[in-house]
């Protein structure tokens, strides 16, 4: 379930596990020109909580975030706690958030995916890290998809579509590039959806939607480049 505020979309999947996630929106503003103070007064979000940021570099780094005197991670592109005092907050034009859950242990992941993030699989690699740290079990993990740039808008040229086909199987292709004459066109969200399922993540356990950063009111380096601004991802426990 989706709700649509002037601001922000807020993801309800995981109301019930007490979780709120959030992704802002062009109207909130840049988020990398916006203060801590801003973004939790734009959005509600609670003051005793201590926000925990990077900056992101298409890597499949991860960090564990189990300590309480480090908030800002250099070449950083997830994170994975199951601390309640701390939001999780990851930036985006066009690339895709993954929210991973282990709902049975009620430990949480974000990962920056973009092409490059996909192509190392590191919404998997989250999984495993989690499995490793937590005894997570693949059963029991949920994911949510964010807001990411549609296949529609996606194009991209012949060298990437043969870069993905050279690494992965025919059903990864089939799934995720769709070909209109001399175009090719990627599918970054069933990618990565791909990459869960071969994991052993459920196929009913994975929420996948239909917005698009590039169609929606959210920056877009697509349709922007240079111009644009970043949409903020966030999930914390509320309760």
């Amino acid at each position: 379930m989706i709700r649509d505020y002037e601001n922000r979309t807020e993801f309800l999947e995981w109301k019930d596990f007490g979780l709120r996630l959030i992704y802002t929106k062009k109207s909130l503003g840049n988020v990398m020109e916006m203060s801590f103070s801003e973004l939790r007064e734009k959005l509600n979000l609670p003051l005793e909580k201590v926000i925990i940021t990077g900056k992101q570099t298409h890597s499949d780094h991860i960090a564990m975030i189990q300590e309480k005197d480090i908030v800002y991670f250099e070449d950083n592109d997830g994170f994975i706690t199951d601390r309640e005092d701390v939001i999780l907050y990851t930036k985006y034009a066009d690339c895709m958030p993954v929210f991973l859950l282990d709902s049975k242990q009620k430990k949480i992941a974000v990962v920056h995916s973009g092409w490059k993030g996909s192509f190392q699989r590191i919404a998997c690699k989250a999984l495993t890290k989690m499995s490793k740290y937590y005894g997570t079990k693949v059963e029991d993990i949920e994911v949510v998809f964010g807001v990411g740039i549609s296949q529609e808008h996606y194009e991209v040229g012949e060298e990437f579509f043969k870069q993905f086909q050279d690494s992965f199987s025919p059903i990864f292709i089939t799934k995720s590039f769709q070909k209109k004459g001399e175009k090719y066109f990627y599918d970054n969200q069933e990618f990565i959806a791909q990459t869960l399922l071969e994991c052993g993540v459920k196929e009913e356990k994975i929420f996948r939607n239909h917005l698009c950063s590039f169609e929606g009111d959210y920056h877009s380096y697509r349709r922007d480049r240079e111009g644009a601004g970043r949409n903020g991802a966030f999930i914390y426990f509320e309760k």
